[in-house]
């Protein structure tokens, strides 16, 4: 499948850019975390090759006047009819500004967010039993029913900041290619009792007290356990960013409704030993 789009067809998303005042997310290539997000109308396209701004749209991220921006090697997000697209260039000051040009060639996002029910899954019904649940997919190195050592050796509350500031911090990027499609949530760290769950969409805001339904998909040999529960929203950590979310949050969800099984399971997953 062609990822470049060059010519006409270039064009006429440079139009549509500019008719609907498209915003453009603009981030360091080396550090994704630093960036900001040219709103609509508050930059110029000149001549299908070059994107102009003042100090003044940057705003809410620097001082009006500043004259030098802290990063110049840049990679360009937006939308074009529900499809992600992007573009590398670098970033210069000018009189009045700052501008970076358009290159010949516009690439498609890949499409970040594949689920795929392997390991430890669950599904999170936010908006209730009846309707269909946020999936939740397990992080790269999250301490599933591994971590009864460091929960010892740590009391519990240094243990789940150490998550917190883990997933505040992580360069893992699951956003979408696909305009309003919800990040799954993620699976930070799973206990026999409390699950870990890092939220990076500000549609999927949880308040602490709330109880929620979930469903737990855990390998046990060669099939995999279904476990219904509730979770109630003990706390949670809130971080704002600056992205087109403009939201991270972990919360941290007690277990409630387990079924006598359930809970052996879970026990013996966890601890390692039998159920008592």
């Amino acid at each position: 499948m062609r990822t470049e789009i060059i010519g006409i067809e270039r064009d006429i998303i440079l139009e549509y850019v500019i008719n609907e005042d498209v915003p453009l997310l603009v981030f360091s290539r080396s550090d994704i975390h630093n960036q900001f997000l040219l709103k609509k109308g508050f930059f110029k396209i000149l001549q299908k090759k070059i994107i102009f701004f003042t100090p003044l749209a940057l705003k809410e991220y620097y001082s009006d006047s500043i004259i030098e921006l802290p990063f110049t090697d840049i990679r360009v997000r937006f939308f074009y009819k529900g499809r992600g697209l992007y573009f590398d260039s670098t970033l210069k000051t000018v009189k009045n500004g700052f501008a970076f040009t358009i290159p010949s060639k516009i690439k498609k996002m890949a499409a970040k967010i594949e689920i795929k029910p392997e390991g430890v899954f669950a599904s999170f019904y936010y908006s209730g039993i009846e309707n269909a649940p946020l999936s939740c997919i397990t992080m790269s190195n999250s301490p599933v029913f591994t971590s009864y050592s460091n929960r010892i050796k740590n009391n519990g509350s240094e243990y789940i900041q150490q998550e917190v500031n883990k997933f505040f911090n992580s360069d893992e990027n699951l956003e979408s290619s696909v305009e309003g499609q919800i990040d799954p949530l993620c699976i930070l760290a799973l206990t026999n009792s409390t699950i870990l769950l890092g939220i990076r969409n500000n549609t999927v805001q949880v308040e602490q007290g709330e109880i929620y339904d979930m469903k737990l998909i855990i390998p046990a040999g060669v099939v995999k356990r279904q476990i219904m529960l509730k979770c109630e929203i003990a706390k949670v950590y809130k971080k704002n960013i600056v992205t087109y979310k403009k939201y991270m949050a972990v919360a941290v969800c007690n277990f409630c409704n387990v079924k006598l099984e359930d809970q052996r399971f879970l026990y013996e997953q966890y601890f390692n030993k039998k159920f008592i």
